[in-house]
This record gives structure tokens, C-alpha cells and sequence, in this order.
């Protein structure tokens, strides 16, 4: 007898009603599949039991109960007092329901399954993406010096900045993207779902060194999250007070303020204070914009029991106000701005005064002089606020001096009894300035880099990226298993296929076997195919576009070729990543070829040294957030990549040896996912054969199964595939298919064109520098693409025909070979043929610039068929080349081309020939400034002329 049980009782099996359970961790016919045990369709009686632990889910009348069709219920199988599946998933998949009375309980049937509970696992995360997951605790603030400061991150951090691919050795801040751990994913992503892991091999597999760099575009900056909307309302500030006057003498800063709109967290409203959130730029135009809208009243408040009167000398002069708005940080007046609306001057002198006018006559009690609504725009620049900290609104109102014509200023004074009186007594008159509301909005211009403000992890995350995939391509690079645990069932325990099957417990089922029912022995290829490419995705970029233009293969693959010569399919077998080449800096450093700013590839997974080895030492380089502030000189790196180790690794991410890399490494290794994972799989499948056959399974058997378990039969060791079928319900025999073990199968021969970098490739840095030119977006023009060839028939595109033992370099399509030789559609010579020079088309000088302070620019020239060029300042930012030695007859203006690479964020670098004075005359400025020197830092300029 089997039953189900629940937490809350057992659920009733009728009796001799199917019940079959598939037991399985993988499938040798799909070696990318990871499978779980699970249950064909059961269908239970509706008896008063199963009602109530289903809940009467057959009554549309139901409200509530105990059992939750949406949650996930955990449930045993029970076979005669035995349990054959423990720590399973029930699901209620449909009831079925004939009513014939009005009895809720008549011809009622529940169709379930029971699964595996990791199944669980992966259906709470299967509509979830890796932007689901929240890394707002990584949040940081972004600067040159916080990025040099994170090179040496390590997975205890979550996240690292990493180098990418450069053509100088210049950076902009903006180039750098905080890389999360991919282990930091993967516990968020268990955590999320409710769930632990056992990893025993992690830290030996490297996983807890492997970082998922950026891969998408340009920064979506919404400048709109920087914004702050606050309000203030019903508020009186009263001025200072002497002897016959009225005036406000200081700033009064607004506090108290109601938060409306602050998404960064940087107003505090009790104070006042605005943090600025981003190191800016006075130069480049850009600012805090600053808005005010303010409805308000001045008043004065005459308390002396009479009448005064504004005068001075016996004339009587009314008394002028400045309302204004100020920005103060510490005290210190930033930016003012006036309130009133409709002035008038008080005369018409150079000092011409613009202010609000009193009465000459003020009665006693309380006058309004001025009663308005006015917005304010201010504009916070870095000189106004040089610091770049904090800002407030304050409110100032002083009294304004009265100024007779073209004589001196005087000061009004409020008198008794006449303008000609004594003046009033201290305390007798006040001015008030009332709010009655304030609103202010604070935003950043829209040309703010955001260097110096907090960045937000969360948009650097890989978007359209599904969590279970993310799961299952660890898995499938590792080539690894999960079971669960049997003390914790929400915990997987992960573990390598070689080390699963190693550990299983040899079982005999010799006399288990039904020798009288049908056996079917197979060979394992041909439930395979004839080859199985091991590979990352293909990407668009330009250094695996060129690697498998040159190769026809993907960068870092295994092509695994099985000895059956009957079976003649290819199975490629990619997972979720693409892989990432390594170039060489100019200062020395080996990084992944991406382009740090707007990478916009596929999703990558690379492995971090720093853990092991720190950070790696290189020549100069330079990290600018704006201009040239930022960290110069700086002399050590991350290393990521591939390889642990670029010029001697002993790890390697890919999964096999490359036929050529973008640099020259001093050694290589095989120590690599093929090897480590993948080759005795391989083996296994190469050598081995499936047994299907029927044995007599009893619920004692199932209880001890382990799929791991090592099959005796006879004198000959077997593995499980899969036990399909058993029916925990009936007493009958169980289809089981077995694979013999691979027992420490040899390496797997795969195809491989060269083995070592640079065999058979003419000129291995014309294809560096062809790719690297587009990952590090240069100005450099040359997309010629020098590609490989080889013995037999290796060719560089499709369709030839090339008989085996010709040499031949081929760089066409559809062409049947005859000879040995080179095959082109157009044959373009560089520099010699048969060590003869080859006179270029055209005249070239090729240099790098470099000027500082007045002096003169100086020219490391690397080219030079042109003719020599003297380079003299001839004011701030314009410099000119004169041509000397020139006998070249006379330049044609329409044939000369001058080309020079802008290496200013925050400038603009031009270069032309001016016919007239035989020159070329170079250019530098800053945006928002002008001409300015120092701009020119290892800038390259090329000039052409073609001849006539």
C-alpha cells in the first residue's frame, strides 16, 4: 500500500492505482541537462480524508483552508511503511468532479505530481531575471579614486572594478564599471528563492574568483533621481533692531522644511542642508539649478503708540529695502538673487540702487509694503560654491541707503512727531518678512558627469539575464549535480559529476535482473552524435568576430570527436557566457577586451587574480574623472581574465586551448573546464554502452537508491541513468537504463587546429591590432583583417575545396584548389616581397604629441616617409607644424589628409593643412573655456599625402 504524506496527514493511494516514479540526476543522451526525480500524473479518490487535507478544492464555494494550492507543499511517498521518495513536492494539478445528487462529495478524483523538492528551487526562480536582485548595499561613491581604490575587491566585497581594454594609456572615469562576483549572484539568487548550498570545491574551482563584468551601453543617467522637492510654509523672520532703524543685518536661513521629492537621500530638511551629490565643473558649464518659488509679505511693525517718520535732515526720504534670496554654505554667501518684481531707480548716478519702497509716514501697527509671488532661478556653479559640499536658502532683507544725485549716501532714519524729530526709541520699529510659502526644487544640469556621487550597483547588472539560466550555466560549465540534503531539505548539495559518481556505493543487483524480459544493449555515441562542441555563446564583437572569422570556431571551444565513424551529427552545447579575449596594454598590463564604457555584449564570466596574487604591476597610466583631475600615474592593476595568470597560467576559464591569442603568453595549460569537468564524460561516452533492461525493484531497494550507486551485474559495473517508472503501487518490474562506468577513462583527443598561439598565423599583432582598434574605439581607420591558413586544407572562409596536403593560405569563398599557394581576391603588400621594400602609395608622418605649460610641442615621431616637421607654439592651445626638407614638388591641398586623435574628455583637439604657409596648425580647447594649453598628452597625429 503506498500514501502520500503531508504535514497535516496522509493522503489516500486507491488501491492497484498507478504510481509511477522516475529517479534521476541527468540524462547521458543530453549531457547540458540537469533532471531531477519526479512522478508521472496520480489520480486520488476523493474519500472524506483527501477532501479535507485538499481542502474541498472540488467546491466552488471554498473559501479558505489548510492546504494552499499556490504554495509549495512538502510531502514523503510511503510504500508499506517505507519511504521511497522523502522531501518531495506535491502539486495539485486539476480536480475532476461528476455531481449526480446535491452531495459535495460524490465521483470526486484530484490529479497530482510529486517532483523532486530542487525542483522547487528552480520554479521559485524561474520568471525572475538578475535585476530582480538588489545590490543597493554595494551603492559607493563613484571617483577615479574610489574605482583604484576597489582594484583590490575581493568576493568578501561583492563587487570589484576591473581594467578594461585601452589603446593609450589614458582612462576616463566613465570607462570603469563596477563587476559583481558571480558567487555574490549566486547566494542572492538562493536566498531570494529560500534556499542554501554545499559547495565542498569552491574555492579549488575558482568560483569565488569569477567576476560578470558590465555588458551593456552607455549609462542611462536620469539626472531626474538627483532631484529635490521641498515646501515651507507660515513663517516670520523679524529683523534686528536699534534706535530709529529697521533692518535685517543677517542671512536667516530657512530650516524646518517638508521633504517632497529626494530619491538619493541628500536634503536633510530640519537644516536645510543640500549635499551635493557630484564633483562639478565651472569650466565645462555645469551647475546645481537652483528654483524658488516664494509667496511672501514685507512688513513693518511700528510699535512706538505714534506715527513716525522717514527723514533725514528735516527732509523726509522713505526708507528703501532688498529683499533677496541667498545660497549660503557655512555661513558664507555663495549666490544672491533679488525678489522684487517691478524696481524703479532711486536716481539716476553710476550706483543706481533698486530696492522697495516704504512710506514716508508709517502709522502705528503693523503696514505691508510689499506682498508678492516670484520665482528665483539661481544657478550653483563650482565658483560659486568652491568647496562643493552644502548649500541652503537663507533670506536676507537690508535696508537700503538713500542716495542724493551726485552727492553722497545718507541714512533715513524713523523719527517722532516729524521728519525733522528726535528718532524713535530702540525696539519701537521692526521689519518682517513673512513666508507663507516656499518651495524649492534642486536638480543637477544635465551635463554632469556623475563623478563624486553615489552610483547605483543595481543598473550595472547584466539586463534580460533569467536567474535559472544564470544557475544552470555554472552548473553546466563545472559539469556539476545537485541533490538534496537529506537533513536539510532546503539545501542543495552541489557536487562534480566525476566526484558523484567516485563516491557511489557499489550495489549488487545480479539476481535483481529479469533475464527473461527483453535486453537492449546501445552504444553510447550513437544515442550522442558524432562530435560535441563544448563551448561559450558567439558574440558581435569585433575580437570573437575576428577569432572565429580567422578559425571557425569559438573562442575558447572543444571540439570532442567520438570514435563511432556511423554517426555523423554535431551537437554544439553553448552555455549562458561569451567568452572574453585578452589584449596587452600599452603600459604593460593584460586585460579582457572590452570597452569599458559602453561594452553592449553579450554577458561575460572572467576570473579575478587579486585574491591570489594582489595587484599586478605595470608601467603608468592614468584615471582622469574630468580634465586631468583624477589619479595619475598609477602603477599597479587587477588582473582578469581567462587565465589565472596571462603570460604563465596554470587555470584557465575556456575550455580549451585557443588557435591563436590577441598577445604572446610564455606558456600555456590544460588545466581547463574541459579537463577538469568534462573529459571522463567525454570518455564515458566515447567507450561506453547502455544497458536497458527490467529488474525486480522492491521498496526496500528504492528507500537505499542512490543514483550514484555503482551497479553490479554479473562482472560488469554500471552507472544509473535513469530508473523510469517504478510503481511504488504495484508489484511489477522496473525499466532501469544503466551506462558502464568510465573508471578513469584517458584523455579524449579534440580538435584543435594549432595548440600554441601564433602557428600558423603570418602576423598574430595585425589581428590584435585590428580587433583591440574597435574594443578601445580609436581613430584609427585600418580594418585590414590579416587572417590564417594551414596544412590540408585550413582555410580562413567557406565553401573551398582544398585537397589534404597542399599549402595554402586562403582568404576567398567557393574556390576548389589545385596547387599550393595564396588565395585572395585582392593580394595588398605591406613593406617587402622577398625582403624588397614596397613603396606605399602615399608619403606618411606618424607621431605623438605632447605639450605642456608655453613651451613648444615635442613629437616622438614612429613613422616618417613625409619629411620633417617643426612644431612651435604660437599662443594658448594653437600650434603650428612647419614642413621643412620638403623637394616633393608642390602639395596638392585635395591630396593631403591630416588625422588626430582627441584624447580630452572635456575638449575638443583639431589638426589641418594650411596651403598658404605650408603648415599644420594644431588646435586645442576646453568646452566652456576656450584655447587652452597642456592638451595635448601622447596625442596621435598622422598626416598623408598621396601621390599625384
Amino acid at each position: 500500500m503506498v500514501r502520500i504524506q503531508l504535514a497535516t496527514g496522509y493522503l489516500d493511494v486507491k488501491e492497484g492505482t498507478a504510481f509511477p516514479l522516475t529517479f534521476q540526476v541527468g540524462d547521458i543522451r543530453d549531457i547540458s541537462q540537469r533532471k531531477g526525480s519526479f512522478s508521472k500524473t496520480i489520480t486520488l479518490v476523493g474519500s472524506k480524508n483527501n477532501n479535507d487535507l485538499l481542502n474541498h478544492y472540488y467546491d466552488v464555494n471554498i473559501q479558505a483552508g489548510t492546504f494552499d494550492i499556490n504554495a509549495v507543499t512538502t510531502c514523503s511517498v510511503i510504500q508499506d511503511g517505507i519511504p521511497v521518495m522523502e522531501d518531495a513536492s506535491l502539486q495539485l494539478t486539476s480536480i475532476k468532479k461528476v455531481q449526480i445528487t446535491g452531495s459535495y462529495e460524490e465521483h470526486v478524483e484530484y490529479e497530482v505530481l510529486v517532483k523532486e523538492s530542487k525542483a522547487d528551487f528552480f520554479t521559485a526562480i524561474n520568471n525572475l531575471e538578475l535585476t530582480d536582485i538588489d545590490f543597493s548595499d554595494l551603492n559607493h561613491t563613484y571617483d577615479a579614486f574610489n574605482v583604484t581604490n576597489r582594484f583590490s575587491n575581493t568576493v568578501v566585497d561583492g563587487f570589484k572594478y576591473m581594467l578594461p581594454g585601452s589603446g593609450d594609456t589614458f582612462y576616463s572615469t566613465q570607462e570603469f564599471k563596477p563587476a559583481i562576483f558571480a558567487k555574490t549572484y549566486f547566494d542572492r539568487i538562493f536566498q531570494g528563492a529560500g534556499f542554501t548550498y554545499s559547495w565542498p570545491t569552491l574555492s579549488a574551482d575558482k568560483f569565488d574568483r569569477l567576476v560578470i563584468p558590465y555588458n551593456g551601453d552607455t549609462d542611462d543617467f536620469d539626472y531626474a533621481d538627483y532631484t529635490v522637492k521641498a515646501n515651507k510654509t507660515a513663517t516670520t523672520y523679524t529683523g534686528t533692531f536699534f534706535a530709529g532703524h529697521a533692518e535685517m543685518l543677517n542671512p536667516q536661513t530657512v530650516t524646518g522644511w517638508t521633504e517632497l521629492e529626494d530619491p538619493q537621500n541628500i536634503f536633510t530638511p530640519a537644516t536645510g542642508i543640500y549635499s551635493t551629490p557630484f564633483n562639478i565643473s565651472s569650466n565645462n558649464a555645469q551647475q546645481y539649478d537652483y528654483s524658488v518659488s516664494l509667496q511672501y509679505e514685507i512688513r513693518l511693525v511700528n510699535s512706538s503708540g505714534v506715527t513716525l517718520y522717514s527723514g533725514y535732515n528735516g527732509f523726509a526720504t522713505p526708507t528703501f529695502f532688498q529683499p533677496q534670496i541667498l545660497l549660503t554654505q557655512n555661513g558664507v554667501v555663495c549666490y544672491t538673487t533679488n525678489l522684487y518684481t517691478n524696481p524703479a531707480p532711486l536716481n539716476n548716478s553710476a550706483g543706481v540702487i533698486y530696492a522697495v519702497q516704504s512710506p514716508t509716514t508709517l502709522a502705528n501697527g503693523t503696514t505691508t509694503i510689499l506682498s508678492q509671488t516670484v520665482t528665483c532661478n539661481m544657478a550653483l556653479t563650482a565658483q560659486n560654491l568652491p568647496q562643493l559640499s552644502q548649500g541652503r536658502v537663507a533670506i536676507k532683507v537690508p535696508k537700503a541707503f538713500y542716495t542724493q544725485p551726485n552727492q553722497t549716501t545718507y541714512s533715513p532714519a524713523w523719527r517722532t512727531g516729524s521728519a525733522a524729530g528726535p528718532v524713535c526709541a530702540s525696539g519701537d520699529i521692526k521689519i518682517q518678512f513673512v513666508i507663507t510659502n516656499i518651495d524649492i526644487s534642486i536638480t543637477p544640469s544635465n551635463n554632469i558627469i556623475a563623478i563624486g556621487g553615489t552610483i547605483d550597483v543595481n543598473d550595472y547588472v547584466p539586463k534580460k539575464i533569467k536567474q535559472n539560466d544564470f544557475i544552470k550555466a555554472i552548473f553546466n560549465m563545472y559539469n556539476m549535480y545537485a541533490e538534496i540534503d537529506k537533513a536539510q531539505p532546503n539545501q542543495l548539495n552541489l557536487i562534480h559529476r566525476d566526484d558523484y559518481y567516485d563516491s557511489g556505493a557499489e550495489v549488487d543487483w545480479t539476481y535483481k535482473l529479469a533475464k527473461d524480459q527483453e535486453q537492449s544493449l546501445s552504444f553510447l555515441p550513437e544515442l550522442t552524435n558524432k562530435k560535441v562542441i563544448l563551448t561559450y555563446k558567439a558574440d558581435t564583437d569585433s575580437p570573437n568576430v575576428t577569432y572565429t572569422t580567422a578559425t571557425n570556431q569559438i573562442y575558447g571551444q572543444v571540439e570532442v570527436v567520438f570514435d563511432n565513424e556511423y554517426v555523423k551529427d554535431i551537437s554544439t552545447k553553448d552555455i549562458l557566457f561569451s567568452p572574453t579575449p585578452i589584449i596587452k596594454t600599452p603600459f604593460g598590463a593584460y586585460t579582457p577586451m572590452i570597452a569599458g564604457q559602453a561594452p553592449k555584449t553579450n554577458i561575460r564570466i572572467l576570473y579575478d587574480s587579486t585574491a591570489d596574487i594582489g595587484l599586478t604591476s605595470c608601467s603608468p597610466y592614468h584615471i582622469y574623472d574630468y580634465g586631468t583631475t583624477g589619479m595619475s600615474g598609477v602603477t599597479t592593476y587587477p588582473y582578469v581574465g581567462h587565465f589565472d595568470n596571462p603570460l604563465n597560467p596554470t587555470w584557465d576559464l575556456n575550455y580549451s586551448v585557443c588557435s591563436f591569442y590577441y598577445y604572446q603568453p610564455a606558456s600555456l595549460t590544460d588545466n581547463n573546464l574541459y579537463n577538469r569537468y568534462w573529459r571522463r564524460t567525454m570518455g564515458q561516452i566515447n567507450n561506453g554502452k547502455m544497458l536497458t533492461a527490467y529488474f525486480d525493484l522492491k521498496d526496500n531497494d528504492i528507500q537505499a537508491l542512490k543514483l550514484n550507486d555503482k551497479i553490479r551485474i554479473d562482472n560488469s559495473w554500471w552507472n544509473i541513468n535513469r530508473v523510469i517508472d517504478y510503481d511504488a503501487n504495484a508489484n511489477k518490474l522496473t525499466q532501469v537504463e544503466l551506462i558502464s562506468v568510465d573508471d578513469e577513462i584517458n584523455f579524449m583527443p579534440f580538435a584543435n587546429p594549432f595548440g600554441t598561439p601564433g602557428v600558423g598565423l603570418p602576423n598574430i599583432s595585425a589581428i590584435q591590432q585590428v580587433a583591440n582598434n574597435t574594443v578601445v574605439k580609436t581613430k584609427s581607420m585600418n580594418s585590414n583583417v590579416l587572417n590564417h591558413g594551414g596544412m590540408g586544407g585550413e582555410v580562413l572562409k567557406r565553401g573551398n575545396v582544398v585537397p589534404g596536403g597542399l599549402k595554402v593560405l586562403m582568404a576567398t569563398d567557393g574556390y576548389s584548389v589545385e596547387d599550393d599557394g595564396i588565395y585572395t581576391d585582392n593580394l595588398v603588400v605591406r613593406n617587402k616581397i622577398n625582403g624588397i621594400p614596397v613603396s606605399p602609395a602615399y608619403y606618411s608622418y606618424v607621431a605623438l604629441l605632447t605639450q605642456s605649460g608655453v613651451a613648444d610641442p615635442t613629437a616622438d615621431v614612429k613613422d616618417n616617409s613625409f619629411g620633417d616637421i617643426q612644431w612651435i607654439r604660437t599662443g594658448a592651445g594653437n600650434y603650428e607644424g612647419l614642413i621643412l626638407n620638403w623637394d616633393n614638388g608642390y602639395i596638392l591641398d585635395s591630396e593631403l589628409f591630416v588625422t588626430i586623435n582627441n584624447t580630452q574628455y572635456d575638449g575638443v583637439i583639431s589638426a589641418q593643412y594650411i596651403p598658404a604657409n605650408n603648415s599644420i596648425y594644431v588646435t586645442t580647447s576646453q568646452i566652456g573655456v576656450g584655447y587652452v594649453d597642456n592638451y595635448l598628452v601622447f596625442t596621435s597625429i598622422e598626416i598623408r599625402y598621396y601621390k599625384p
